[in-house]
Parts: C-alpha cells; sequence; structure tokens
C-alpha cells in the first residue's frame, strides 16, 4: 500500500507492460470484436467529417486541467450526429497519452441499484488491468455478490410466505452493507500520480429517464474527485426534457445542466464536402457497383446527418441484384439513387409517389432510363 501510488505512475508510463501472462492469454484467446455497419469509427484513419480536431479539444480539456480538479465536459449533438465516434477518438488519444479509460453505457441500467455497482465494478476492473489489485477491490467483489444475494433472497420471500417476516427484516439491513455506491470509489484518486482517470459516458440521452438527473447529481457531488475527467455524450435538448419532467423548477433543464457540466462543446455540423466524402466511402466500400461519380448527380440533396447518410447507404446495397442484370446504359444513376434517397427521407410519401400511374407515364415520357436522357433530367 505505501507504494502503490508509484507502483500505478510507473504502470501508466511504461504502457501496461507489466500485465500477467495469465491476463496477456485470456486477451489473446478473446475473439476480435467486428464492428458493424453502423459502429462509431475507432480512430483517426476514420475520420471522414473531419472530428479529429474537435476530439483533440475535448482529450486536451480533459488532460491538462490541474490535477486536483474533477471536471465534466459535454459532448452535445443531436442523435446521429457522430457524438460515439467523438468518444472513441478521445479513447484513441487517451490511450497514447498512457491515460486511463473507463467506458460506460447507462443505457443498459434500469435503476441506480444495477447502475453503481456496475459502475463501481467496471471502474475497479479497470485500474486492476493496470496496476493489478488495489486495496478495497476484494470489498468490492464481495459487496456486488452479496447484493445480488439480496436479491435472491428476496425472490424466495415472494415464493414462500413463512419468509416474509423475516425478509422484511434482514434484507434492508443486508442492503446496507452490500450496497456498492459513489463512496467506494473515493480512495482511487490517491493511486493515480500524475495520470487522469477519463469516464466516457455515452448514450446519456437513450438512459432510463429516472436515473438521468442522479447520474447528473453523483458528477457533480459525489464523484467529484481529483484526477477524473467526465466526458458525456448526450442531446442536451432531449435531456433537458428529462430534468424538466423531474423537477419543474429545472425549468428547460438547459439552465441546471450549465451548473453540472463544467465545458459545454457543440459538435459542429459536418460540411455538405465532409457529407459527400462520407457517402463516397461508405459506397465504394459497400455498393461497388455503383460508379463512383455518379454521387455527383445528388450530392445537393444528401441528408446532413451522418447515420442517416448511413441509413441510405444500407438501403443502396438492397439494389445489387436489379442493378447486376441490366446494362450499363440501361441504368439512370441520378434517377436510381435520388429515388432512394426519398425512400429513405420520405418513405410513406414516396410509397404513394412511386405507385401512382401518372408518375410513371411523366417518367416514361422524359424518357428516364432511356440511353439518350441526360443525366440529372
Amino acid at each position: 500500500p505505501v507504494n502503490a501510488s508509484e507502483a500505478f505512475r510507473t504502470a501508466i508510463i511504461s504502457g501496461r507492460e507489466d500485465r500477467s501472462k495469465e491476463t496477456s492469454m485470456k486477451k489473446t484467446e478473446q475473439p476480435e470484436r467486428r464492428a458493424g455497419f453502423d459502429s462509431a469509427g475507432g480512430g483517426q484513419e476514420d475520420d471522414k467529417l473531419n472530428r479529429w480536431p474537435f476530439a483533440k479539444e475535448i482529450y486536451r480539456i480533459a488532460t491538462t486541467c490541474p490535477q486536483n480538479w474533477s471536471v465534466r465536459i459535454g459532448v452535445y449533438g443531436d442523435w446521429g450526429s457522430g457524438k460515439s465516434t467523438v468518444l472513441n477518438f478521445v479513447k484513441d488519444l487517451a490511450k497514447k497519452g498512457n491515460h486511463l479509460i473507463v467506458c460506460f453505457n447507462p443505457w443498459q441500467y434500469q435503476s441506480t441499484e444495477e447502475l453503481w455497482p456496475a459502475f463501481v465494478q467496471e471502474l475497479y476492473t479497470q485500474i486492476q488491468s493496470h496496476v493489478g489489485s488495489l486495496p478495497g477491490s476484494k470489498g468490492v467483489v464481495c459487496k456486488r455478490f452479496l447484493h445480488g444475494c439480496s436479491s435472491i433472497l428476496k425472490e424466495i420471500a415472494a415464493l414462500d410466505p413463512r419468509g416474509e417476516k423475516a425478509s422484511k427484516i434482514g434484507l434492508p439491513l443486508l442492503k446496507k452493507y452490500t450496497q456498492l455506491g459513489p463512496k467506494d470509489v473515493q480512495n482511487i484518486p490517491r493511486f493515480l500520480g500524475d495520470s487522469k482517470v477519463l469516464i466516457l459516458i455515452d448514450d446519456l440521452d437513450r438512459a432510463d429517464p429516472s436515473i438521468v438527473p442522479q447520474i447528473l447529481f453523483a458528477l457533480k457531488e459525489i464523484l467529484d474527485m481529483p484526477g477524473f475527467s467526465f466526458i458525456c455524450a448526450f442531446d442536451p435538448e432531449v435531456v433537458g426534457k428529462v430534468l424538466r419532467k423531474y423537477h419543474p423548477g429545472f425549468g428547460n433543464g438547459l439552465k441546471f445542466l450549465e451548473k453540472i457540466i463544467d465545458y459545454p462543446r457543440w459538435l459542429p455540423p459536418p460540411s455538405r464536402e465532409d457529407i459527400l466524402r462520407l457517402a463516397r466511402a461508405d459506397i465504394e466500400k459497400f455498393c461497388e457497383f455503383v460508379p463512383t461519380n455518379a454521387l455527383d448527380a445528388v450530392k445537393d440533396l444528401l441528408p446532413e446527418n451522418p447515420r442517416a447518410i448511413r441509413q441510405y447507404v444500407r438501403h443502396l446495397t438492397l439494389l445489387r441484384p436489379q442493378i447486376i442484370r441490366h446494362h450499363d446504359y440501361e441504368l439512370n444513376w441520378p434517377a436510381i439513387l435520388a429515388a432512394d434517397l426519398l425512400k429513405v427521407e420520405c418513405p410513406k410519401f414516396s410509397f404513394e409517389f412511386f405507385i401512382h400511374a401518372d408518375f410513371w407515364k411523366e417518367a416514361a415520357f422524359a424518357g428516364w432510363g432511356s440511353k439518350k436522357s441526360e443525366a440529372g433530367q
């Protein structure tokens, strides 16, 4: 315990080379996780929307503040705007800077009783993966086990009326001493040395509304620990509505967020060039049957939301069986791409539009699909 701080610092600076062979073996045995089509970018090589400079700004705020500070940074943006990608970029930068990273997504928890045990255990797990066993870590594991036992006892009591009275006496006492909470992490800062712990909290706007206010309160009051930087990605409009419903005195909730978040940063909207770059990259990767220059005809119609672009490309992949049955001169790519874009952006309208007989008469008259029709007409 006397040398724990120095051991922590040494392990971080050395790039985590001192992990045990057993841990390394377990890691190598685990299958590589394959990212899905709509997954967030992982490193600078995945940056199609020029988000890397923004991620560097977030990383700089999180790591250059005084060591005795605890900061809360908000990465604000709409649904699908690329907030998760920014967090992944920050994670990549933090790894290279030998800082500790703990990724936490509250979306999967329904109550604070589920949330805090998972958070504390994840925090201890990440730190111990770098420096070995920490004082109090066994207590954390024991508490987690006993907390699970209390849930089992509650279910048994519900099945057996004879145990109901005993459960009413024993369960609250057991819960009191087995519940994990923020106090279990308050001793961690003394092991940090000059390193920072970056807590990346994603999808706060999609978490159960009942736990969102509790998370925000904890970030400001309970988890205000030196050396910790909390980076929270969410849509402030959505969270603001949750806060307003929780307490009318919070107004629209945005003013309350100003008391919690020390450094609010709005994700800048991508330029048209950025959106076109993302669309081209995905089409080249997943829709090789689409000519590389075909997208130019509809570039001004492309949606500005990156996730909507991904959805558009996903729809285009379904055209493959039809496209390969035709000659190049039979394909009017401006019309094809615009039609599919309409299906994605306005699904109900496009359905009614494309089944209308008058539309097809005018389309035939305009020469769509003929060799002589001009691109863009």
